[in-house]
């Protein structure tokens, strides 16, 4: 009898983890340190940064550095080519100077008093009215070429009053005030401003 009891509990207790709703749960297949499931993996964060720093010019890129390459891409000389290129950059370089990026209000200007050389549309009013927010901003270079298309009378016939509005170009008070503008541009430092502040074409 005492040989039987150890038997005995064997069976019993095999009997006991074979009964219905007994049975252990399966064991986990999913690793002690993998992430949860809801996370999102780090590949597709690494993705999405390298698309930012690859197109500065999305929305929430980098500002400053969309100008730069903007600004850099620029195509000289005419063919349909560069008409697009330079075309896609003004729609950049219009779009970050509507948010008051100097640098971009001065791109601008450039690629409508070139437009020409740029191939790019003809629209006096809006280069002129880019490099007047251009120097309001601060930008003392836009300054500088102001004053000085003011003075040679390179506007087309075009000028910006106190008000940002754009009217006619009234020979002797621009004149007067692209004098005023050069000065301004040379006393921060730029030196063919001083140049032409000194020996200004007569009004």
């Amino acid at each position: 009898m005492r040989l039987l009891r150890p038997v005995l509990a064997t069976f019993a207790s095999f009997v006991a983890c074979s009964a219905p709703g007994s049975a252990p749960p399966p064991a986990s297949t999913t690793p002690a340190n993998a992430p949860p499931a809801s996370a999102t993996p780090a590949s597709d964060v690494a993705n999405a940064d390298a698309a930012t720093n690859a197109d500065p010019c999305r929305e929430g890129g980098d500002l400053d550095a969309c100008v730069k390459d903007a600004l850099a891409r620029r195509k000289g000389g005419e063919g349909e080519k560069n008409t697009a290129i330079n075309t896609e950059l003004l729609a950049i370089l219009e779009k970050a100077c509507a948010k008051d990026h100097a640098a971009a209000c001065e791109g601008v200007a450039e690629l409508f008093q070139d437009w020409q050389y740029h191939a790019v549309r003809d629209d006096p009013k809006a280069g002129v009215l880019a490099w007047d927010k251009a120097c309001r901003l601060g930008n003392k270079h836009a300054c500088y070429r102001l004053g000085f298309y003011y003075v040679e009378w390179l506007t087309h016939g075009y000028a910006v009053d106190a008000n940002g509005n754009v009217r006619e170009y009234r020979r002797a008070e621009d004149h007067r005030r692209g004098v005023a503008l050069l000065r301004d541009a040379c006393a921060a430092g730029i030196e063919r401003a001083c140049e032409h502040a000194k020996n200004p074409l007569p009004p």
